[in-house]
């Protein structure tokens, strides 16, 4: 698979709109550059989310690799 490496700011945008369209609004969608090259990052809600998202998102969608992140992060103190 021939992996891409550069797009516009239009195209990422377009990309956002179609990966919102296709696994919902589960979370919050970027494209950026990662290990693999451009990558789709989706920043899950909650770990139930999470997981539907792992489940959903295949690997690869578009010529970008797919990440899938939650972080649990403790509720402030105080």
């Amino acid at each position: 698979m021939k992996k891409i490496k550069k797009l516009s700011d239009k195209q990422k945008d377009l990309l956002l709109i179609k990966a919102r369209a296709e696994f919902g609004d589960h979370a919050l969608y970027e494209v950026s550059q990662g290990s693999h090259g451009l990558t789709l990052y989706a920043y899950a809600d909650s770990p139930g989310e999470a997981t539907l998202l792992r489940n959903t998102i295949p690997l690869w969608w578009n010529r970008l690799f797919t990440i899938v992140i939650y972080i649990d992060t403790p509720a402030d103190e105080g």
